[in-house]
């Protein structure tokens, strides 16, 4: 099982990663500016120490003195550093060394007659890396002139201790700034996220059995989406609870009763001495168990076409006509039993739906059982098909109440004073799976008010996208 992530650990990665490289480039970037200053620097004050050399040349020819070698005292004077070992020496125009360091090499780019006034270029003396200043200067005589170059060169100590000084100048504070923001980043999702450890607590607190909408309105933004969604789930939840439960309270107090005379007939059975009465109890057994098997297929149906209880229902176009006329021909033999005409009317062409066949099906065969049932011995039904597109089943039988025709489509709900035996959930299931279809069911009494006639209106068919 991969380990889980936690969402401040994740926050943090992304967000200091990106800072640090920020951080490390800027650091670079400001390491190399300062690098650049100070080296602009310290080859100003090389150039100073050789200007200064020329002037003390320069003077010397003033009075009356010769120029080379540097004297001593001057070269104490000008050429002594504390931290680093500076070298010098003096050239003519023809590169020949008349004071100073014969190994200092002379300016890489160019020769001593091309040589720009000043120059700066790195060399190594004795193994030692070293910066050289190299200035070229007329050096006037009474009678004439002579051009020489002038180059000073020094260790590089104090530039390498400066770079360290201004690493660290820089360094430290970026790493204290990274170390703050990370703090401050640590402590500020861990406050942002208060609100949802608080919806955790809550919905770990709550009993299986509640259902209730998630209250979250502290909860961040991004996290609402995810709150809504959670509700939507527990509504559906509680819908199919619901259903469930009303599933099992409606087949137990259903069940009860067949159950119970099941029993008592198999008692009475026991109970009889004559073959004749024992026949008359198993066929009223026989009886009590088709009504048993009925009702619990009615229950069954109606656990199937919950809203929302079941999620196989497929739509597809198909003839209404076609599926009508097929069922209406498989009930001709019960009508027959019952000596009741059922007779079949359409259009004579198709009429497509969208629905489930199976459902449709089903539909179909509550409203003959129930107009089956309900119509008397020489009566007649009809199914009828009409192009709106929508289906009717039409009886002669004794009618619905005006008051009463919405509530027969209620579960349970019998119409008094009548001898038919019905388990009170046909038009229920018709109702269901008309809903499912986006379909409307609805009675009205037949034609010369006699007898009822159930209609089912389907939406026009969509055409495929």
């Amino acid at each position: 099982m991969p380990a889980k992530r936690s969402l401040r650990h994740t926050l943090l990665k992304w967000l200091l990663v990106p800072l640090l490289s920020l951080l490390v480039l800027s650091a670079i970037a400001a390491y190399g500016i300062a690098l650049n200053f100070a080296r602009d620097a310290f080859d100003r004050a090389l150039y100073e120490s050789a200007f200064d050399v020329a002037q003390l040349l320069q003077k010397s020819v003033q009075d009356g003195k010769p120029p080379f070698p540097l004297p001593r005292a001057a070269h104490e004077l000008i050429l002594t550093d504390k931290y680093d070992e500076i070298y010098y020496n003096i050239r003519d125009s023809q590169d020949h060394v008349l004071s100073g360091e014969e190994t200092l090499a002379t300016p890489p780019s160019a020769s001593s007659r091309n040589n720009k006034p000043e120059q700066f270029y790195d060399a190594v003396i004795d193994g030692k890396p070293v910066r050289v200043a190299s200035v070229t200067f007329t050096l006037r005589f009474i009678d004439h002139e002579q051009r020489i170059r002038i180059q000073v060169a020094e260790t590089l100590n104090k530039r390498k201790q400066l770079a360290k000084q201004i690493l660290t100048g820089l360094i430290l504070p970026q790493m204290l700034l990274i170390i703050l923001a990370a703090c401050v980043v640590w402590f500020a999702v861990g406050r942002g996220l208060r609100p949802l450890s608080r919806l955790e607590a809550s919905v770990a607190e709550r009993s299986h059995l509640d259902l209730s909408p998630v209250q979250a309105p502290d909860a961040p933004a991004e996290a609402q989406p995810l709150v809504n969604a959670i509700n939507a789930l527990l509504q559906r939840l509680q819908l199919v609870l619901n259903a469930q439960n009303r599933f099992i309270a409606d087949a137990a107090h259903q069940l009860r009763t067949p159950l119970a005379g099941l029993k008592a007939q198999v008692a009475l059975a026991s109970r009889q001495q004559t073959l004749e009465d024992v026949r008359h109890s198993l066929n009223q057994l026989e009886i009590g168990a088709e009504r048993l098997t009925h009702l619990v297929n009615q229950l069954l149906s109606v656990a199937r076409n919950e809203p929302g209880a079941d999620r196989s229902l497929e739509l597809v176009t198909l003839d209404l006509n076609a599926l009508a006329q097929a069922t209406t021909g498989e009930w001709i033999s019960a009508a027959v039993r019952r000596n009741i005409d059922l007779g079949f009317e359409g259009p004579g062409c198709e009429v497509m739906v969208n629905a489930d066949a199976l459902r449709l099906n089903e539909l179909l065969k509550n409203l003959l059982d129930n107009a089956l049932r309900y119509t008397p011995s020489g009566g007649t039904v009809t199914v009828r098909v009409t192009t709106e597109p929508a289906l009717e089943v039409e009886d002669n039988g004794p009618g619905i109440p005006r008051e009463e025709q919405e509530k027969v489509f209620e579960r349970f709900y019998r119409l008094l004073g009548n001898g038919a035996d019905g388990s009170g959930l046909g038009l229920a299931i018709v109702k269901e799976i008309a809903l499912t279809h986006g379909a409307s069911v609805s009675v009205q009494p037949g034609k010369d008010n006699t007898g009822a006639c159930f209609r089912v209106v389907f939406p026009q068919p969509q055409a495929p996208s």
